[in-house]
């Protein structure tokens, strides 16, 4: 994501370094190309050499060509700030509720929490899919999941910035799992308009993991399952028969050389996959 900084954006008879990376120089006589847009004038279209062959042209095109604008044609170089990029949005909610840096010192490790003990937290943030989002001390903020259904019932007693007395219900693998603490209601009247803590359902990230399946299974409390599937693969001639190719022509595929140990990892690949040979 971009925006435009709010600042003189177009600076004339600047002494700035010109290799300053926060700049950039305009000149009328030789239009920087955008490696996405190509020349200026490809931000309306086509240019006009283009146009010059179709029977319809863009209005806004021809607007560009042949209205001068009030302030008349750009004749000089113009010295102007680049726009400011943004951090990833996306990429910082999947830490939101992970305390990292100088706001993590003092905080306690995942390691060091114990399921069933009971803590003082502030709410933090309340989302509507999920629940509340609370800030224990630790180095991840607790989730005391809420249904969507229930938000209307809870009302205004769970705002950001109440303290609540809750019980850790489980501390599941954070590598997995988007809120690894999950928390519990100690308060009798909260818990009977919150969902009982043993229902929620655990939501998972595995977007960036670079882990097989099995594992992935074994570690996600019932979330995952992984079945091993068996492959059939067709012979040549069955595939010809059934799909009517003609595969006498001569195989024009470039031949690729494996090395020893390549050939060992698909033999032994080969191997776990019952009923192929």
């Amino acid at each position: 994501m971009r925006r435009e900084i709010n600042d003189p954006a177009v600076l004339k008879g600047t002494d700035l370094d010109p290799n300053d990376e926060g700049w950039v120089t305009v000149d009328p006589e030789n239009p920087l190309p955008n490696p996405q847009l190509g020349d200026l004038e490809r931000t309306i279209g086509l240019p006009y050499e283009e146009a010059l062959f179709l029977d319809d042209v863009d209005a806004e095109a021809q607007a560009y060509w042949f209205t001068e604008p009030e302030e008349g044609w750009q004749t000089e170089k113009l010295r102007l700030r680049k726009m400011e990029e943004l951090p990833d949005q996306e990429a910082e909610a999947e830490d939101e509720f992970r305390h990292t840096g100088p706001d993590a010192v003092g905080r306690t490790p995942l390691s060091e929490l114990r399921e069933g003990a009971v803590v003082q937290g502030e709410v933090v943030a309340n989302m509507f899919y999920h629940g509340a989002q609370v800030d224990i001390g630790a180095e991840w903020d607790g989730l005391l999941p809420i249904d969507e259904e229930q938000w209307q019932e809870v009302g205004t007693s769970l705002a950001p910035g109440t303290q609540l007395q809750l019980r850790i219900h489980r501390v599941r693998d954070a590598q997995l799992f988007r809120f690894p603490i999950q928390l519990a209601a100690v308060d009798a009247e909260l818990a009977e308009v919150v969902m009982p803590p043993e229902e929620h359902k655990p939501p998972m990230d595995l977007r960036v993991l670079a882990m097989p399946p099995e594992e992935i299974a074994a570690r996600s409390e019932g979330m995952r399952t992984w079945t091993p599937e068996k492959v059939f693969l067709e012979t040549q001639g069955d595939f010809s028969y059934r799909t009517g190719a003609d595969l006498s022509e001569p195989d024009t595929r470039k031949e690729v050389s494996l090395t020893r140990q390549q050939h060992a990892a698909m033999d032994a690949a080969v191997d776990q996959l019952p009923g192929l040979l």
